[in-house]
């Protein structure tokens, strides 16, 4: 599974890419484009980070930004900058959100939602679900780059000001491995959930023609046993799909799935994840809290 920060782009190259997301190419071309040209591999996740980490950052928005939240009574703001002080992520919870996850910190949800605001940064959302299966913020980060560092900073600074993160039992994310692993170093007694509609759209990105070398039969088949296993409600269902994948499919989508999927198989196949406390949940994309984040978010547009 490939993580962020692995790509290791030339100068030129570099260069080239940046070029083009200033005049608004299409992502998915580019990121095409830079596999075949640099023969490594590239998410979409990689462009955004190249694409900050090469843009001056403005103060202005960010201290725009930074002042509303600070309006906000008893809300705690954080802010963490590099070496040149400049500002790479921002730490914001109110009282009330506080509160709610000290009532219900047993399932955390941790997801990122991008282009929300006007600075075209992630904002991550992290939700509890209350008494009545709904969802409630219980704290928002802002971050300029997703890496290792940054959200490792983010997660103690949420560890200092909620005493019940002791009492978190299931963590739902997506497959984003170094995100995951700071998840787990920080929150160890909890189990780690991956989000199903983040499980499916992975599977669609790695399982491809280009860079497993299938052909489009191949992959279409590959795609069809993979989301029957995600959906199965039992360890022998799973078992014999498993096995019905392997014997039907090219070796390499069987190692790609071995090596990253199999061996954590009760994280995403629904019927297994619900062994857990999960409060029968599948994934992240809980659609009815975008009208509250978008009120959270200055500068969204209309």
């Amino acid at each position: 599974m490939h993580m962020p920060n692995q790509c290791h782009f030339g100068p030129e190259i570099k260069q080239q890419a940046v070029e083009m997301l200033d005049i608004k190419s299409n992502k998915k071309m580019l990121q095409n484009h830079l596999i075949h040209v640099t023969g490594k591999p590239v998410i979409l996740k990689d462009l955004h980070n190249l694409y900050t980490k090469s843009k001056p950052k403005s103060k202005c928005d960010f201290q725009e930004l930074v002042d509303a939240m600070r309006r906000m009574k008893d809300a705690v703001i954080t802010t963490f900058v590099d070496g040149n002080n400049v500002l790479w992520a921002i730490f914001f919870q109110t009282l009330d959100m506080k509160n709610t996850f000290k009532s219900y910190p047993e399932l955390l949800f941790i997801d990122a939602t991008y282009k929300l605001n006007d600075l075209q940064i992630p904002l991550y959302v992290l939700l509890a679900v209350d008494g009545n299966g709904e969802s409630e913020i219980v704290c928002l980060w802002i971050v300029q780059c997703e890496d290792k560092e940054i959200i490792a900073s983010l997660l103690v600074e949420f560890k200092q000001h909620n005493d019940s993160r002791s009492l978190i039992k299931c963590v739902m994310s997506d497959k984003d491995m170094t995100e995951r692993n700071v998840i787990k170093e920080h929150f160890p007694q909890a189990n780690l959930l991956i989000c199903l509609f983040h499980t499916m759209r992975t599977f669609k990105r790695e399982i491809s023609c280009d860079k497993l070398g299938i052909s489009q039969s191949e992959r279409t088949l590959c795609l069809e046993l993979l989301t029957k296993m995600a959906y199965v409600q039992s360890e022998t269902a799973y078992t014999t799909l498993y096995n019905e994948f392997r014997q039907s499919v090219p070796k390499i989508a069987t190692d790609y799935f071995d090596d990253n999927w199999h061996g954590i198989r009760e994280q995403w196949v629904d019927g297994l994840k619900n062994s857990w406390c999960n409060y029968l949940n599948r994934t992240t994309e809980r659609n009815v809290l975008m009208p509250n984040l978008r009120a959270l978010s200055p500068g969204t547009p209309e």
